[in-house]
This record gives C-alpha cells, sequence and structure tokens, in this order.
C-alpha cells in the first residue's frame, strides 16, 4: 500500500520513539520537526525539515505545517504532545494522524486519553497488549487503538565487540553491564550505580557503561560518587554508536521506576545481552523471568544487584539468557514485521 506519510516529532519526542520512528520509516517519508529537531546522534542519517513555531507554541504552527503537506497526508506523530497541531493540519488537507507512545501515562493524562481519541479522531498505538488492554478499560475505542510493537534491525555484530573492548581496555574475562536507555529521571540510572556497587564489594569482574549525553549527566555522574565507585562508570557520551556498545555488552540493564517504553529493551534482546531489568508492566509483557531476562523490583538495589552478581558470575546463565533473549526478539521485533503492522494501521486511518 501506497500512503502520503509526514512523521512529526519535536526536541522533547522521547528517544525511544525516535529509534522506533528510524526503525520503521521508509527512506522516501518525510519527517518534520515542529520546532528544533531533536538533538540525537541516531538521526544524523535522517534529513528533517524544522518548521519555525509562532513565538514558539507548537499549536499554533498547525497552518505552516498544513502548508507542507501533500493532499490526503497521513501525519505519524511520535508523541503525545504533538496531536493538536497534526490533528488540524492533517483535517485541512483531508488526511488523518496516528499517534504512537512509548507508555501510557499516568493519572489525570491517562483518563484523558479516551475522550482524546473520541475529540480527534485519530488513531493511536502503544507498544503493549497490556497497554492497549488498560485504554479499552477506560472505554476508549477499541477500533482506534493498535499494538505496535517495538521494530529492531536484526544484523550480525561483526566484530565491533573486539574494538570496542580493546579500545576501552577491557579484558576478555570482564563482564561489560550496559544502560542504554535514555538517562531520564526514573529510568533508574542511579539504581544501575548502586547496583555495580554493591556487586563490586564482592567482586571486580563487572564494567559498567553509561552512554549518551543528556541534560541529567551531571546528576547521575553525583550519584555514582556517592557509591565509592563512580571513577569505574564510563560515561561514553556519543564516542560509540548504541550498535557497538551492546555488541561489547554482556548484560543490558534497564532499572526503570516506571515503564519508559520497550524500544530499547527489544534493541538489547536482539542485540543478545543478558537482560537485567524491572517488573513493570510493559517490560514484563517483553521479558520473562529466568527465561529470556532476570528481573528485580522497581526500586531495590539490593534485588538488582543479587541479580547482577548472578549475571557476572555465571556465564552459562548469561548465555542462555541472550539466546533465548535473541530468539524472542527475531520471532518478535522484526522490522518488516512491525513495518507490516504499521501499513495496516495507515491503512485504517484513511477509511
Amino acid at each position: 500500500m501506497n500512503f502520503n506519510i509526514v512523521h512529526l516529532i519535536d526536541a522533547r519526542t522521547s528517544q525511544d520513539m525516535l529509534d522506533q520512528m528510524r526503525a520503521v520509516r521508509e527512506d522516501h517519508e518525510r519527517v518534520i520537526s515542529l520546532g528544533p529537531s531533536p538533538t540525537y546522534s541516531r538521526l544524523a542519517d535522517i534529513r528533517v525539515e524544522s518548521l519555525h513555531c509562532p513565538m514558539g507554541v507548537q499549536g499554533w504552527a498547525w497552518r505552516r505545517l498544513a502548508k507542507r503537506l501533500p493532499a490526503g497526508a497521513v501525519l505519524h506523530a511520535w508523541s503525545r504532545e504533538l496531536l493538536p497541531p497534526a490533528c488540524r493540519a492533517a483535517q485541512s488537507v483531508g488526511g488523518g494522524v496516528v499517534c504512537s507512545l512509548p507508555y501510557l501515562p499516568t493519572g489525570a493524562t491517562l483518563e484523558q486519553m479516551p475522550w482524546e481519541i473520541g475529540q480527534y479522531r485519530h488513531c493511536l498505538t502503544v507498544p503493549t497488549r497490556r497497554a492497549r488492554g488498560e485504554l479499552i478499560r477506560l472505554r476508549a475505542d477499541a477500533k482506534r487503538v493498535f499494538v505496535l510493537p517495538p521494530a529492531v534491525p536484526i544484523t550480525p555484530a561483526g566484530n565491533a565487540r573486539q574494538v570496542v573492548r580493546e579500545a576501552m581496555g577491557f579484558s576478555d574475562d570482564e563482564v561489560v553491564i550496559l544502560a542504554p536507555a535514555e538517562m531520564l529521571r526514573g529510568a533508574g540510572h542511579d539504581w544501575v550505580c548502586w547496583a555495580h556497587a554493591i556487586c563490586r564489594e564482592v567482586q571486580d569482574r563487572g564494567r559498567l557503561i553509561l552512554p549518551g549525553r543528556h541534560a541529567r549527566e551531571p546528576r547521575v555522574r553525583f550519584f555514582a560518587n556517592t557509591t565509592g565507585f563512580g571513577h569505574e562508570a564510563l560515561f561514553t557520551g556519543d564516542t560509540y554508536r548504541r550498535e557497538e556498545l551492546l555488541a561489547t555488552a554482556d548484560i543490558a540493564a534497564f532499572l526503570y521506576e516506571r515503564d519508559f517504553g520497550v524500544t530499547a529493551v527489544a534493541e538489547a534482546m536482539a542485540a543478545g545481552c543478558a537482560i537485567l531489568a524491572t517488573t513493570t508492566p510493559d517490560v514484563m509483557e517483553l521479558c520473562e523471568n529466568e527465561t529470556t531476562a532476570l528481573l528485580a523490583a522497581p526500586g531495590d538495589p539490593r534485588s538488582a544487584a543479587a541479580a547482577m552478581l548472578r549475571l557476572i558470575e555465571d556465564s552459562q546463565l548469561r548465555e542462555r539468557l541472550a539466546r533465548t533473549a535473541k530468539t524472542h526478539a527475531q520471532e518478535h521485533f522484526r522490522r518488516e514485521t512491525v513495518r507490516e503492522t504499521l501499513e495496516r494501521i495507515y491503512a485504517t486511518r484513511k477509511e
């Protein structure tokens, strides 16, 4: 099916959704940012059109946005905040809107979403069946709410593992722990540092990497230093690509306090990392404890440290979890399969 698809983002769009967009987007589909485009290194290979927002107000930019859209365009908004201008612009060109969320909000915001779906008449995607079920329980229109699983490329690692390990000075018997999620408040980077420090008191084989550039990095660095082992946490910025770090890592740690999206988790599974995660609802739909991951309670660094120590000390456990996680990703998160699902959602929106 052929649609005029335009992807809509802004500087606040989560990296989880930017990664999902990057994975499912076709090369000919345009990407427009309302206001400055996100400062995210993984978008460097995509041409992003920046659209000026009058007085910095996104809701006032819909007329300018509409002028850039072909007739009948489907706007794919990758955050809830972009819905109002997206819907008004799409309406003016006889098009439609699909909005994708990395996870469900909480409280009054969540309770308002069924009304929004009825008001704007857009299609909404969420990453798990659990999230869709919650919206339907709140009386959202089931015909407009869809599950769009995370999409990740299934590619061989090549020699990245050896190259990056040598560059970082890691020996073959050291266990590399990577915290690849966006460094947001509540995304668990403090807990990863704390769990690593607890493990470090027992043995010294674990090496911790915290990648990416984030406004919270100074806060996480400060916390890491309070554990007594902050000097051993490697903050790599954008020195290495995510793919290189995942190939290097033995363990990928996601110690979320609440749901923050599952694209990064799925990518780590596809890369063949042993997953250490917390029992947030969306993560539990992707990961089964002792089968595709080790799961710990949110906000409990001692529980996480116990699981991390098991993974550091038991190479057979790491290999088994990594193998089953990769198989699960190959079966459920292939880019081609997720794109087919998205095509059906686009077709529904055009009806």
